[in-house]
Formats: structure tokens, sequence, C-alpha cells
């Protein structure tokens, strides 16, 4: 499971975001692939918190960018120009009510998917 947050807009125009001071939890992704995470996190054909495999947090946010920063539990990666930089930064504590959300959400997805193989 990967935690995706997004630098605010304001920091990411002049690309000078703290973390976690200046970033917003968006989405949590069942993947711990950051290359996967990134792809899952963008906008192809379709809005991005459309896509299965994610649960995005008060949509609509812009695709994933430089800057960006995934948290998994093997550390926490800033989106680079060409790849992934490994932060030496605590991640931050999830409040209570947002991991409460974000299981309500998955369950909501998760009956929606069963819904869909059903037809």
């Amino acid at each position: 499971m990967t935690k995706v947050y997004h630098v605010s807009d304001e920091k990411f125009r002049y690309r000078d975001g703290v973390f976690p001071d200046d970033y917003k939890l968006v989405a949590v992704v069942g993947s711990d692939d950051l290359e996967r995470v990134y792809g899952l996190t963008n906008s192809v054909e379709s809005p991005w918190t459309d896509n299965k495999g994610l649960i995005a947090f008060d949509p609509p946010h812009r695709s994933s960018s430089v800057h960006d920063v995934f948290v998994t539990d093997k550390g926490v990666f800033e989106v680079a120009p060409l790849g992934f930089k490994e932060l030496e930064a605590e991640p931050p504590v999830v409040p209570a009510e947002t991991l409460r959300e974000w299981r309500r959400l998955h369950s909501e997805r998760v009956k929606e998917l069963k819904t869909d193989l059903d037809i």
C-alpha cells in the first residue's frame, strides 16, 4: 500500500514545498510498486481518480508530478525528473479520521468491484 501526497498548488508552482508540511494526502494505492503508483495517479484517457486499485480523497486532483511524494513501508520517495529519490523523512502520522474514511471508501469500492464482476 502506498500513500500519495501532492505538494500544495502554491508550492508546486515554485517548487519549494517541504515534506510533510506543504503536502496533502490525496490517495491510497494498493501497490508498493512506485512506477505502478505513478501510472495509476496520472490521467491518461480519464481522470486518474476513477482508476481501480486506489482510493482518492476529496477529488479532483491533478496528476502526480515531480516533487510529489509516495510513502510505502520501504520508505518515503519523491517523484524525480527520472524515477524516484528516497527522502530522509519520517512518514507523517495519518489521522484516525482519515483512516476511517479510507476504510469506508475501500469497503464501498470493493462492493462496486464485486458488482462489476457479477455483470
